[in-house]
């Protein structure tokens, strides 16, 4: 693990994609706004000296040693990007398809997995070989190498059209916490528990 000093955030801003320390400080720019041209980022992986980018529903990877960044070919409708670092491997959801895929670092080898959900955010758990995804309705969690016959753990569900949705997800590996948000008409609240 890193200490304190060495540790940082990638965020997109105004300015285009940047890094930093935790707290917002000692600001980086890894790409120019001007660079990426008119795009919304709405996710962003990161590995070693790759950073996988989702911008409008396109999945983009900056290798950040030699500054290049491509568009990976025939990849579209992406809501989602995340790694495995242990066993190397991308993940990427496309909701409009119900699926979730994935491939090796460069997104060569695609295959989708055997997990038929309209998952617009996803996590991976790479120490404990688990994948946590969030349709606007629910929020499930499945083993990765589809043991336990594919059981899925369900951790929270709204009814549709009750005017609940389900926004943001991300995991505390550390403290084996998963975290999420559901937005009503009447504001927003910060859910949790226990990691698989």
């Amino acid at each position: 693990l890193k200490t304190a000093d060495e540790r940082q955030l990638i965020w997109a801003s105004e300015d285009g994609l940047v890094k930093s320390d935790v707290i917002g400080e000692n600001i980086t720019i890894l790409i120019e706004k001007g660079y990426l041209g008119d795009v919304k980022i709405t996710d962003i992986a990161w590995f070693e000296d790759l950073i996988y980018i989702v911008a409008n529903n396109t999945l983009k990877i900056l290798n950040t040693t030699s500054n290049v960044l491509i568009n990976l070919e025939d990849v579209e409708g992406v809501s989602s990007v995340a790694v495995d670092w242990i066993s190397r491997r991308l993940f990427w959801s496309v909701p409009s398809q119900q699926l979730i895929m994935h491939s090796k670092l460069h997104g060569e080898m695609r295959k989708p997995l055997s997990i038929p959900a309209k998952a617009y955010e996803i996590e991976i758990d790479a120490m404990r070989g688990n994948i946590y995804y969030s349709t606007r309705i629910k929020i499930e969690g499945r083993r990765l190498n589809g043991k336990n016959n594919g059981i899925v753990r369900k951790y929270f569900q709204v009814l549709p059209y009750s005017g609940k949705l389900v926004m943001g997800l991300t995991l505390d590996i550390e403290n084996e916490k998963i975290y999420w948000i559901v937005k009503s008409h009447s504001g927003s609240s910060l859910f949790s528990a226990s990691l698989m």
